[in-house]
C-alpha cells in the first residue's frame, strides 16, 4: 500500500511539473513573460521539494549507489553465466 501511495505522489509531481511547464509556455508565447515565470516556478517547486527531502534521506540511510551496485552485480552475473555456457572448444 505504501508503494502505491509513493507512486501516486510521484505521478502527481510529474503532472504538476508538466502542467506548469505547458501553462508557462502558453503565457510566454502570449507575451506575458512575468506570469510565465511565476507559473514555471510554481511548477518546479514540488519536484525541487521532493529532491531536497529524498536526497538527504537516501544518503542518511546509506541508499546512495545501491541501485548501481545491484545493477552491476546483475550484469556481472549474466556475463559470467554466458561465458561459462561456452564449450571449452570455442575458447
Amino acid at each position: 500500500m505504501e508503494h502505491a501511495n509513493a507512486n501516486r505522489v510521484k505521478t502527481a509531481i510529474v503532472v504538476v511539473s508538466v502542467a506548469g511547464f505547458l501553462a508557462g509556455l502558453a503565457f510566454y508565447v502570449a507575451g506575458k513573460t512575468e506570469l510565465a515565470s511565476i507559473i514555471w516556478f510554481i511548477g518546479v517547486v514540488p519536484a525541487l521539494a521532493t529532491l531536497l527531502i529524498d536526497i538527504p534521506r537516501s544518503v542518511a540511510q546509506g541508499d546512495a549507489g545501491r541501485r548501481r551496485r545491484a545493477r552491476n552485480r546483475v550484469n556481472t552475473v549474466s556475463v559470467n553465466q554466458s561465458l561459462s555456457s561456452y564449450p571449452l572448444a570455442t575458447l
